[in-house]
This record gives C-alpha cells, sequence and structure tokens, in this order.
C-alpha cells in the first residue's frame, strides 16, 4: 500500500461513480420512467455490480482477502448507492 492516497484517481472515481447514479438512477427517476422504489432497486443493483467488480476482482487475485471483507463490503455499496439515490431524487424532486 501507498503510504499516503493518491488524492486524484480518488476523486476521479468519485465523481465518475456519482455522474453513474446520476444518468443510470436518477435522471430515469426524474423523468416519470421509474418510482422511486424501482430507482432504489437499481441504485442498490448499481452499487452491487460496482462494489463487486472490486471485491471480487481483489477476492481473486489477492491472498488473504476474505468472502466476509467481500460480502459486507458488497452489501455497503449496495445500500449506500441505493440511499444516495433516493435522497437525490427526493431532493430534486422537492426543490425543483
Amino acid at each position: 500500500l501507498l503510504d499516503t492516497p493518491s488524492w486524484a484517481p480518488a476523486l476521479a472515481f468519485y465523481l465518475l461513480y456519482a455522474m453513474g447514479v446520476v444518468v443510470l438512477v436518477v435522471r430515469p427517476a426524474l423523468d416519470g420512467e421509474w418510482p422511486l422504489g424501482r430507482a432504489i432497486a437499481v441504485g442498490a443493483l448499481l452499487g452491487l455490480v460496482a462494489y463487486g467488480t472490486y471485491d471480487l476482482t481483489n477476492q481473486a487475485t489477492l491472498r488473504g482477502w476474505s468472502m466476509v471483507v467481500t460480502a459486507v463490503d458488497m452489501a455497503w455499496g449496495a445500500s449506500l448507492t441505493a440511499v444516495v439515490a433516493a435522497l437525490a431524487i427526493t431532493a430534486a424532486r422537492r426543490f425543483s
């Protein structure tokens, strides 16, 4: 591991991820294509896929990466993305 994180790639990831949530989840909900419940479910799926990509790749390639870490982090990614999508949709509907 690096002694200190490299902030530019971390920032780039979170900007890309936020853009993905907006384009793939928030916009369809705001455009009336999806009810809030479906948007939350799609947000959870997006989080599961994104975090799963990282965790399952690490589990496949790194010694000592446990299934527990993979499962917990994927659940966290799904939950966090679903909540953020719901909050973004609710805020956008309220303030627009």
